[in-house]
């Protein structure tokens, strides 16, 4: 594990080890970058690095990506860029921690549809030419850093990650340096972006999509927190997309996700976490970014291609809120799978999920800047444990 951890007093986690072990040689966030930009991520920061065997190591891996983008691109680039979309994709939205991995992983059971894997997302501009060897030579820990979710690289993963890796900001970011100022938080719903530079997130993002359609000829279904607040921009590239927004009761989700930041940080930062980042007004400040952009935008999508669900209906009755979401989106037959739902649900019963005890000040913040969050979701109270 990491040096040393500062412990957030507004929250208490009931855990025998404050994070999941994650072994020094095991790939960070950043392992996917290519040389000009992971060195752009480090001057930005004025190479305030504690941790320099590990910038070391990704400094190693990010010669080794240009090298292989370089060498994808002459082999298919042109393949590449002509390769029509299979299907305008699915997008699974909301805030961390309300249930969107569960979403994903059900619907990577689904042979009709593809989901991105980790490698894909690691390495967006090489793995046609490298998924197959890296991914037998680096080995990923069991278990997330924050909690007790597996991990693979053949998993489903979030596509923010593939944009980080291709160059483009996210407030992922933040996470390399934690004991610095949040950045990007823009890129959250990417409205006071010059135009040019929110061509060249909408431009990233099709690149992905486009490399995966060449790679395997399905419909994507892609899940990332942060598209929560860009439905905008999600619409003008993929005019016929189709919407999966989860939620969940805030007084969950929210030191749910403070704790994530912290275990990404302590696990994936190149500085050791001093605790001066105040970990709750991040979190709220993302919130209210994210879902200020979603309710403005929401009425761009038409009644047919949005369905909103709630977390606890997923645990509770995976089937049929996940019959619904197929009926309603006309994402085909679900009785063909259904079979595969029941059984990952049913493989998932001995799942423990972090408890988390919050003090009264957080309490009132969650109050205060959820209350509309709650009543457009149909929370009304506070949940014990998350």
């Amino acid at each position: 594990m990491p040096e040393s951890v500062t412990r957030n007093p507004e929250i208490s986690t009931k855990r025998k080890d404050r994070f999941n072990d994650y072994p020094f040689l095991a790939p960070r966030f950043w392992h996917g970058m290519q040389t000009s930009d992971w060195f752009r991520l480090i001057g930005k920061n004025n190479y305030r690095i504690d941790r320099w065997p590990m910038a070391g190591f990704v400094t190693a891996f990010a010669a080794f990506n240009s090298v292989a983008a370089r060498v994808q691109q002459a082999i298919y680039g042109q393949r590449i860029n002509r390769t029509p979309l299979a299907s305008e994709p699915v997008f699974i939205v909301g805030h961390w921690r309300t249930g969107t991995t569960l979403l994903h992983e059900l619907m990577a059971l689904d042979p009709r549809y593809h989901t991105p894997n980790t490698y894909q997302c690691f390495a967006p501009r090489h793995f046609l030419l490298t998924e197959d060897i890296v991914t037998k030579i680096l080995a990923l820990p069991g278990r997330r850093p924050m909690d007790n979710m597996q991990m693979g690289w053949n998993n489903p993963q979030e596509d923010e990650f593939a944009l980080c890796s291709m160059g483009i900001p996210s407030t992922y970011l933040r996470s390399a340096f934690p004991n610095h100022d949040a950045c990007h938080l823009e890129y959250l719903d990417l409205e006071a972006l010059p135009e040019a530079d929110r061509d060249i997130w909408k431009a990233g993002l099709l690149e992905f999509v486009k490399v995966m359609n060449f790679a395997v000829k399905k419909p994507l279904v892609l899940k990332s927190p942060p598209h929560t607040g860009r439905i905008r921009a999600l619409l003008e590239v993929f005019p016929k997309a189709k919407f999966v927004h989860i939620s969940r009761n805030p007084y969950d989700f929210i030191p749910s996700t403070m704790y994530l930041w912290e275990a990404l940080d302590a696990s994936n930062g190149l500085q050791i976490p001093n605790g001066k980042l105040k970990v709750s007004d991040y979190t709220f400040e993302c919130f209210d970014r994210m879902y200020s952009a979603y309710n403005r935008h929401r009425e761009l999508i038409p009644a047919d291609r949005l369905v909103e669900m709630r977390y606890e209906d997923l645990v509770t009755d995976a089937l049929g809120t996940c019959e619904r979401i197929y009926r309603q989106l006309q994402l085909g037959e679900f009785s063909t799978v259904s079979a595969r739902f029941r059984q990952m649900m049913e493989s998932k019963r001995s799942y423990k999920r972090n408890k988390h005890q919050i003090s009264a000040t957080l309490s009132d913040r969650i109050a205060q800047h959820c209350a509309e969050y709650m009543d457009q979701f149909g929370y009304s109270g506070k949940v014990v444990a998350a």
